[in-house]
């Protein structure tokens, strides 16, 4: 006998309250341990006492975050500025602009809520995603979840970096196409594309999404098809404003060479360059991020043959794109990070565990996982880089 229709939204409003509370107490944890860490070691002592309330968001402003403040603050071009701001897509300083009133006009506080905000939308949307795409196996939604709220890199979902923003705008896109809705998966997905260029590499997948639900359905495109390419128009739309400003339509790359010296390359020369990086790092920050930026790197080729295996086109798609665009370049700088916006990897990890038979294995796993994300929060807290 089927189950009752009336059960099935208190069992998905359960669920939903979960990992919500689960994301809750993550990152009170989390940033409880930064904050004891940080002030143990004596970090920034003399701002500390000065303005503890600064020192504590300080400890999730650092590197990136600055720039994306300064944005919220005073726009990409100033006086004694002439470099880099403008590698930064402007949705997320957008946002944070917009929130910042609310907390007495400090840009960095507001970006840092505004990632915690997005942090738990995006876990909220991952577990509906998980548990559509496990035909309804809610223990394949919270697996996911679970991965990504404990994986090693999202303390950046806590910080005032726009991955936070971006997944939840993301994966709320991907969910809205999964269902049908595509309208709304157009819109989303062109509110991922004003905060990162992977906005480009989402429409993408969604794209090849939409053909593949228009071939199991015999049909022909409609209409909706036409938010499909709202992401390449607010990408374009990007672009033309830096040429309007700058007189460049190669603006945003240049900022890239200018600011990490990332220009285009092969795969092979990226990989060679990540491995020197590795065998040359003179600080324990430097070995481990450099290593974790070649691990990232082999991870995303095998998550690819993954999605190939399984047949999961439409996300093949996105994370192969993503991937060649960081691979394809000199360098392989932030990669762990940008390795966070593969939300399909959550989800096929999802799969996977809700068929294993011993549970214990995956909570060992998660907890090792949080372990390590705890480290590197505190070292990025100390400002020692980690990503």
């Amino acid at each position: 006998m089927s189950r009752p229709a009336g059960r099935e939204a208190p069992a998905a409003g359960r669920g939903a309250r979960t990992v919500l509370s689960i994301w809750i107490v993550s990152r009170v944890v989390l940033a409880s341990f930064v904050l004891i860490g940080a002030y143990l070691f004596g970090e920034d002592a003399e701002d500390r006492a000065r303005d503890p309330v600064h020192w504590a968001v300080r400890r999730f402003g650092m590197w990136d975050a600055g720039h994306f403040a300064r944005i919220a603050r005073e726009g990409y071009f100033g006086p004694g500025r002439d470099c880099c701001d403008q590698a930064y897509f402007p949705g997320y300083p957008l946002v944070s602009r917009t929130v910042a009133p609310l907390v007495g006009g400090d840009a960095l506080l507001a970006g840092v809520l505004v990632a915690w905000i997005a942090g738990a939308v995006a876990t909220v949307m991952v577990w509906r995603l998980g548990v559509v795409t496990a035909a309804g196996d809610g223990r394949a939604g919270t697996v996911a979840a679970l991965v990504l709220v404990f994986s090693p890199y999202a303390l950046f979902l806590s910080a005032g970096y726009s991955e936070s923003l971006f997944l939840a705008l993301a994966i709320a896109a991907w969910w809205a196409g999964t269902t049908g809705r595509w309208g709304i998966a157009g819109l989303l997905a062109a509110g991922a594309a004003a905060v990162r260029v992977n906005g480009v590499f989402l429409a993408a997948g969604l794209i090849v999404l939409y053909a593949q639900q228009l071939w199991s359905a015999r049909r022909r495109p409609g209409s909706e098809a036409l938010a499909l390419l709202l992401p390449g128009v607010v990408t374009v739309a990007y672009f033309a404003w830096l040429h309007a400003v700058t007189g460049s339509w190669d603006d945003w790359r240049v900022a890239q060479v200018r600011g990490w010296d990332r220009t285009s390359g092969w795969p092979w020369q990226s990989l060679h360059a990540g491995w020197q990086a590795a065998q040359h790092a003179t600080t324990p920050d430097l070995v481990v991020s450099r290593w974790a930026e070649l691990v990232a790197a082999v991870g995303g080729i095998a998550l690819v043959a993954a999605l190939v295996v399984t047949r999961r086109w439409a996300e093949m798609v996105y994370v192969a794109t993503s991937l060649a665009a960081m691979l394809c370049s000199t360098v392989l700088y932030s990669l762990p990070r940008a390795a966070l916006l593969w939300f399909p990897a959550y989800l096929l990890l999802g799969r996977i565990a809700s068929r294993w038979p011993r549970a214990w294995l995956l909570f060992v796993l998660l907890a090792l996982s949080a372990a390590f994300q705890a480290t590197l929060a505190l070292a990025f807290a100390t400002h020692h880089w980690v990503a």
